[in-house]
């Protein structure tokens, strides 16, 4: 860049757009005809605002400082690429509007760039954030895991443990057991239904799962292992028919802030049940809608 060239232009337009910004009936009391800046503060003000032109550039995101990053000429040099008397005209015109423009456009600038540095910031806070609901999800997963690890090993004692299901993974961290059940709430004679209902602790609700045999000829007779959203705790239940209501195999109390997928086996790992309890209207629509 042919730099004495360039400080010249940002002096030149900076005092020229000064006395621009002066002469302005912008400048002018409405009421008194006198003028709001002085002839010398409008130089200094015009002067200070060219200075600030890289920076509004940069901002822009223009390449024109770097089209002139060589010394001027009226026409590029064989096989150089160069700048044309264009690019300084068009610089020094950025300049004189800026000198123009005065205290609007230092104060535009310095509001621009605060504003990006607090997208930055508020960008890293979310991306933080995100890391640390990832690793809290993880870490929910891992529980669970370990938990549906222990119930599998208590139900090997009274089934053959080849006939225990081996879970499809988790394909959505938000709802942890939606899909890997089968989508049916309803399969080989046996349903997987809930109820919610108003509980003590304001904006919570109190959940009820429960699983019985849609045919009266094909008895609820073997375990049952609930598998809820993995915030709870704990998130995996296994309800033997000793502790089966009737014929109902059912966890109750479950306060809950939202609704959320909860798959079911039962049958010796021969029947999954899924259910989707936003998906059910009757349901309060604070509670499906969370």
């Amino acid at each position: 860049m042919s730099f004495p060239l360039i400080i010249l232009i940002m002096l030149t337009a900076g005092l020229f757009g000064g006395l621009v910004n002066f002469l302005l009936p912008a400048n002018e009391n409405p009421d008194t005809g006198k003028k709001i800046k002085l002839w010398w503060e409008c130089l200094i003000l015009g002067i200070g605002a060219t200075i600030m032109i890289p920076l509004f550039l940069e901002i822009a995101q223009s390449n024109l400082l770097e089209n002139i990053s060589f010394n001027f000429a009226w026409e590029p040099e064989a096989g150089k690429e160069g700048v044309l008397a264009k690019d300084y005209l068009l610089y020094f015109s950025y300049c004189l509007v800026a000198a123009a423009a005065g205290f609007r456009f230092i104060n535009m600038l310095i509001n621009n760039v605060v504003k990006d540095q607090q997208i930055t910031r508020q960008k890293d806070k979310i991306s933080v954030l995100q890391k640390e609901k990832e690793k809290r999800v993880k870490n929910s997963q891992l529980s669970q895991q370990k938990e549906e690890k222990e119930v599998h090993m208590e139900l090997s004692r009274t089934a053959a443990p080849s006939a225990l299901p081996t879970l499809p993974p988790i394909s959505h961290p938000e709802d942890p057991q939606k899909g890997r059940f089968g989508g049916k709430a309803e399969s080989n004679k046996r349903k997987l239904s809930g109820a919610v209902a108003d509980s003590f602790v304001p904006g919570f609700y109190k959940v009820t799962l429960s699983v019985k045999a849609t045919d009266a000829s094909h008895p609820l007779d073997s375990d049952v292992v609930f598998y809820l959203h993995d915030s709870f705790n704990p998130s995996v239940y296994l309800i033997k028919p000793a502790d089966f209501v009737g014929d109902v195999a059912s966890v109750a109390g479950i306060l809950s802030y939202g609704a959320f997928t909860v798959g079911a086996i039962t049958d010796n790992g021969n029947t999954l049940l899924e259910l989707d309890l936003a998906e059910d209207k009757s349901f309060p629509k604070e509670f499906r809608d969370r």
